[in-house]
């Protein structure tokens, strides 16, 4: 709604400041994901998600497991149907649970393995070419996802892959002080 308001020197500026930020930044993090001390704390944070995941796994083993005591005990006539069906019910609404848990923790783990690493598609955007003396139409389009007006003077740049970036720049914050 302010796109109207908002003067086109004063968009591109906001526009090339950011972008600029951006290259200046994907220098760091590369430089900073290349040494020693990066290496480390990504292979840290790393291994929480992995570590987490697998806790997630071992739950839902043990449910299987406890699946497979239900039934026979039921078998064995250890259980009665109604108390089977029962526990089997809230056992099946558990196992539910979980393996949506397990899913969105290995979906965690994949984004974050990419994230923390030279692959992450936002550094390759901006480590791929210098920042260019001279900012065309043509890099605006490969770089930006959108952009939000929100007054005369103030917009927000969304760049390409900016969720991978968000996750490396927290990683690099946590890690320096």
């Amino acid at each position: 709604p302010h796109y109207a308001a908002i003067g086109k020197k004063m968009l591109d500026m906001i526009v090339l400041n950011q972008m600029q930020a951006q290259f200046q930044l994907a220098g760091l993090l590369s430089s900073w994901l290349r040494s020693s001390e990066g290496l480390q704390r990504t292979q840290r944070q790393i291994g929480i998600y992995q570590d987490d995941l697998n806790q997630i796994k071992e739950h839902y083993d043990r449910l299987k497991q406890k699946r497979t005591d239900l039934f026979e005990n039921q078998a064995d006539y250890l259980l009665s149907q109604d108390r089977y069906s029962e526990e089997m019910s809230r056992l099946r609404d558990e196992m539910h649970t979980t393996a949506e848990q397990m899913e969105k923790a290995a979906q965690a783990l994949t984004t974050t393995q990419t994230a923390l690493t030279v692959s992450n598609p936002w550094l390759k955007l901006f480590t791929s070419t210098p920042y260019p003396n001279e900012v065309k139409a043509e890099l605006v389009q490969q770089t930006i996802d959108r952009i939000d007006v929100r007054s005369e003077e103030e917009a927000e740049v969304h760049f390409l892959h900016q969720d991978y970036f968000l996750l490396l720049w927290n990683v690099y914050k946590e890690a320096t002080p």
